[in-house]
């Protein structure tokens, strides 16, 4: 082939890429070189095989595999290495996305010997759960809630101003995306289901911004527009390295004009007549009042279809409205207000007094302890996923999206919830509110 071999060693173009049950083989150079990175995912497993003349070295360079050679177990961190002679048995299980090295002899494909197949170590939950995101694609959802506009301005901050102690920031980008319940819509569109937003905004340019931008992601929207309201607007100020230096909120959360509200209500029954599941995603900014709450709860019922509830109370009589739901998602704060918890509280507790109080299954989102599932007087733990947070924004939507989607496409609940905490993991792994995409939830299984 020519060249510096060492040169062709780190060059990308001459990667042999081969996809295999447990992630990807990357042969570098060619298919005569025993040189490969091998990128194994989480929760994947290579078959149990030896080879009859083959002599490799691999090192684990990210990640955690669990390493069993000739019968006995070990745990390899980045950083360790492990030899296999030729005639040893051997696999390895991807304890969360790694990236070995390995370095051997020649290989032959004749000179392998197989065992036990690779593939998913869960392979059960993992086609059943594929198959549930799989059939999220043309779920019918009525989104109904306090939609919202995210704004991002970020620029150089190179001197403090002259007329306060504050940063001027100097402007290099702006851009806009949905925010709130606007948000959960774009997050069970980016799934492949066909959404329906319902809302209010104000009679102004935001409004229109915000309808045109749910309208390119594929979302039909009807927001009522009330003049004596302004949209709501979230304008995050940041630096050029990320930095967010002040947030500036445009809203009002006073309650909904009666025509106004009357007019919604009137809407969400009609919209609820072919759709697989209505969400209520509750921003406190006015839109969800406890009318329009037990409308959309009855409809949901009359239609036999879930009523799935991303609630945001002030008191705990909020808990009388979501009688009837199909599933209350919650974080915890939220999940003391509704059930008057002591905050030292255990999410597992949080939501098994939720199932108690509201006769519904319940999800408690605990951030980076993952989230506690209440359904059928049973509570179960779920831990969290993510290896690290760059971005907490919108994973709360993203979960209540995708439990719905789930729940409308068959599943039950302990698998609506396991696959809304896998998917918030996706989201917080990005910056911004992120819309999760079917693919990307297959990946995370």
């Amino acid at each position: 082939m020519g060249g510096d071999p060492q040169e062709r060693f780190f060059d990308a173009s001459f990667v042999h890429r081969v996809p295999k049950d447990w992630g990807e083989e990357h042969w570098i150079v060619n298919k005569e070189y025993c040189g490969k990175k091998l990128l194994v995912r989480k929760d994947r497993r290579s078959s149990v095989h030896s080879h009859i003349e083959k002599d490799e070295v691999l090192y684990l360079d990210s990640g955690r595999v669990l390493f069993e050679l000739d019968g006995v177990e070990r745990l390899l961190e980045p950083g360790d290495s492990v030899h296999v002679p030729p005639g040893s048995s051997h696999r390895f299980t991807g304890l969360e996305d790694s990236v070995m090295t390995e370095f051997s002899t020649t290989h032959r494909d004749a000179d392998v010997v197989r065992g036990e197949e690779s593939g998913h170590v869960y392979a059960e939950r993992f086609r059943r759960q594929h198959g549930i995101v799989d059939a999220m694609s043309g779920v019918r959802a009525l989104v109904v809630g306090d939609p919202m506009l995210d704004s991002y301005a970020q620029g150089l901050v190179e001197r403090i101003s002259p007329e306060a102690p504050v940063p001027v920031v100097r402007l290099e980008s702006a851009r806009h995306s949905p925010g709130g319940a606007a948000n959960v819509a774009r997050s069970l569109a980016a799934l492949g289901a066909r959404v329906h937003m319902a809302g209010v905004t104000g009679d102004d340019g935001p409004g229109a911004m915000l309808a045109d931008l749910l309208c390119a992601d594929g979302i039909d929207v009807h927001c009522e527009k009330d003049a004596e309201r302004p949209t709501t607007v979230k304008t995050r100020v940041s630096s050029a390295t990320g930095q967010q230096i002040v947030r500036i909120d445009e809203e009002t959360d006073a309650p909904l004009s009666q025509g106004v509200e009357c007019a919604l209500v009137e809407h969400v029954r009609a919209a609820a007549e072919h759709r697989d599941v209505v969400l209520v995603s509750d921003y406190a900014k006015g839109v969800c009042s406890p009318s329009l709450l037990r409308a959309c709860i009855e409809t949901a019922r009359d239609r036999a279809i879930p009523a799935v509830v991303a609630p945001k109370p002030r008191s705990d009589a909020y808990a009388a409205d979501l009688e009837g739901a199909s599933l209350v998602v919650v974080n915890r704060r939220e999940a003391e207000t509704l059930t008057g918890s002591d905050p030292r509280s255990s999410g597992e507790a949080m939501a098994q007094r939720l199932f108690e109080r509201l006769g519904a299954p319940a999800i408690v989102t605990l951030a980076a302890d993952g989230m506690a599932v209440c359904a059928d007087g049973v509570t179960h733990s779920l831990g969290a996923h993510a290896s690290r947070a760059l971005d907490v924004s919108g994973a709360g939507d993203t979960c209540v999206a995708v439990a719905a989607a789930a729940l409308a496409a068959g599943a039950g609940v302990l698998d609506a919830a396991d696959l809304a905490n896998r998917a918030a993991a996706v989201a917080v792994s990005a910056h911004g509110t992120a819309a999760v995409s079917a693919e990307e939830l297959r990946h995370a299984l």
